[in-house]
């Protein structure tokens, strides 16, 4: 979550029940955010402990697929009879997502309407080449940018707290189906289990992140602080290194056949985002900043996007700022690769939005469209002498860390103790990300036959553990 926070304290490993506010404490936003995380964690372990790692209620399971006349007369959940619906507009090739919800390792998907299923999912079907169709549920951040109505108007402008959302989207595995002969049930266990080696195989092996701190040289400076002193900086921080550019880590030395993945920071948790409403002879229309702290500057990178950004978890377009200042903001478009979206119109209305980035070019660091490229076991200081460095994957390993986009790790550091708050091991080994942390369900295979498609339901349901009186 890109929010103005102090740090996140939850530690599922530390097994805490609840946080028990004490008389003539400061109050800290931690605090109250460790409390509701202590309680959903509690809660959605309980519905994989009753149900399991996937399932939905039988009396209203969601995310069937109808993809033929057969699917849409022998669905259970009919259409109101009051307003026309998606259901009874299909165009024929058009495959419906039905209503309802579904429970992924405790998290709650929940579809509300008949809604058109993604052509991208249907992409790679032939005759001969069915696809393996899944359920992949995360948490969004949800800001007044987002939905301007948890904004208190009362209080003149300021925003207060921000909100979590479950999203989630049908996909497709894009790999191969093995073919599976027998019966129903022996081709149910097969497709089973290649869907949970595809989520080892991709999702699996995480990349991790090593933080420390430099230590200085000595010097005859009576002002410069002691080489001891660890952490440079007069503020305390919450520094955010989230991966851009998805794709491998590059070998120092070794050609890649690929871009290399990139990553950008931000000492202030990325929460410097402005709305993006207009454009005035090439420059950006936003609201004025409150502060320096939270403004921006010439020759600062920000990041442009929109919903559909935040949806696809893609990243926006990086560009450098020529100018800053009095509720504009202008682009240097030479900052940017070719064919990069730039103006108002190539983002969606009403949630374009410009996001300060903190990365910049020294001496030890070269910017790739407006991002640094990781190159495994590289420490790469950022300032205030906070380094970071991506450890390469053990030698003989098969598989590549697999670095996603909007990935993430949080560092807080601390002026008080001239630290950074990481764990020793972590220091040494690397940890892996704070989030975005995504679960996926497996809903069933598409075929295509003749022309028409049909849809091997595989979800899992549940009853009720009473009944209803």
């Amino acid at each position: 979550m890109k929010n103005d926070i102090t740090r996140d304290t939850f530690d599922r490993a530390k097994h805490f029940s609840r946080v028990l506010l004490q008389q003539g404490r400061v109050q800290l936003d931690a605090d109250f955010n460790e409390q509701a995380s202590i309680l959903l964690d509690y809660l959605r372990a309980l519905t994989v402990d009753l149900i399991g790692p996937a399932a939905g209620p039988s009396e209203n399971l969601g995310f069937a697929l109808l993809a033929s006349d057969n699917d849409i007369n022998n669905t259970t959940i009919k259409p109101p009879d009051d307003a026309p619906t998606l259901l009874k507009r299909r165009q024929k090739e058009k495959i419906l997502v039905t209503p309802g919800r579904y429970y992924l390792d405790g998290l709650m998907a929940q579809n509300d309407a008949y809604a058109m299923l993604d052509r991208r999912v249907i992409a790679g079907i032939t005759a001969s080449q069915p696809v393996v169709v899944y359920l992949d549920a995360w948490e969004r951040q949800i800001t007044v940018i987002e939905d301007d109505s948890i904004r208190e108007k009362a209080l003149g402008g300021p925003d207060t707290a921000t909100r979590a959302k479950v999203e989630w989207a049908v996909r497709s595995l894009g790999e191969e189906l093995k073919p599976v002969a027998g019966t129903p049930t022996a081709r149910t266990k097969s497709v089973r289990a290649q869907f949970q080696d595809w989520i080892e195989k991709h999702h699996g092996k995480r990349p991790l992140l090593r933080a420390d701190l430099v230590k200085e040289e000595p010097n005859d400076d009576p002002c410069a602080c002691s080489p001891e002193s660890g952490y440079r900086g007069f503020e305390n921080q919450l520094y955010r290194i989230e991966i851009h550019r998805p794709g491998p880590g590059a070998y120092a030395g070794v050609a890649a056949a690929e871009k290399p993945a990139t990553f950008k920071w931000s000492r202030d948790n990325g929460s410097v985002v402005v709305p993006w409403s207009g454009e005035d002879n090439g420059a950006l229309q936003v609201p004025a900043a409150r502060d320096r702290a939270r403004g921006f500057a010439v020759g600062q990178w920000v990041e442009l996007s929109d919903l559909s950004n935040d949806v696809d978890e893609r990243p926006g377009t990086l560009v450098k700022l020529k100018a800053a200042g009095g509720g504009s903001l202008t682009l240097d478009p030479e900052s940017v690769s070719s064919g990069a979206p730039l103006g108002l119109d190539q983002f969606s209305g009403g949630s374009a939005k410009v996001r300060r980035w903190d990365q910049e070019v020294n001496e030890d660091i070269l910017l790739d469209e407006g991002a640094i490229a990781i190159e495994f076991d590289k420490w790469y200081p950022l300032e205030d002498g906070l380094q970071v460095s991506f450890p390469a994957p053990v030698k003989g390993t098969p598989e590549q860390y697999n670095f996603r986009s909007g990935d993430y790790w949080l560092i807080p550091a601390r002026v008080a103790t001239h630290d950074i708050e990481w764990p020793s091991e972590a220091r040494t080994n690397g940890r892996l990300p704070d989030g975005v942390e995504h679960h996926y369900a497996l809903l069933g295979v598409l075929e295509l036959n003749a022309g028409n498609f049909s849809f091997a339901d595989m979800r899992q349901k549940f009853d009720r553990l009473a009944l209803s009186p």
